[in-house]
């Protein structure tokens, strides 16, 4: 999913109160469907899509995901079992 700006999430919001498919919010904000169907999906709460929480919770998981990198980054034998799962074509899941 690429990144949406906290406007683009603002009209995302508008345009679901009035009622607007999320083909139409697609057109209108010049994205592909499946990025507005992705953010709908992974940042409403409850059913319910807020811009501001919206941005919060994309914030977090990049938070996050940061964190995690660095973890790899400052030890050795972890990043070179990661490095060398990945070459033999295994899941990030299965890796994990």
């Amino acid at each position: 999913m690429s990144h949406l700006s906290t406007h683009e999430r603002e009209q995302i919001m508008i345009l679901l109160a009035q009622r607007k498919s999320r083909r139409k919010i697609a057109k209108i904000l010049g994205r592909h469907i499946s990025t507005i169907c992705s953010e709908i999906r992974t940042n409403s709460v409850r059913g319910v899509y807020s811009a501001e929480k919206a941005t919060h919770k994309a914030y977090v998981r990049r938070h996050f995901a940061k964190k995690t990198l660095k973890k790899i980054r400052v030890n050795d034998e972890l990043e070179y079992y990661i490095r060398k799962k990945i070459k033999d074509d295994r899941s990030p899941e299965m890796t994990a």
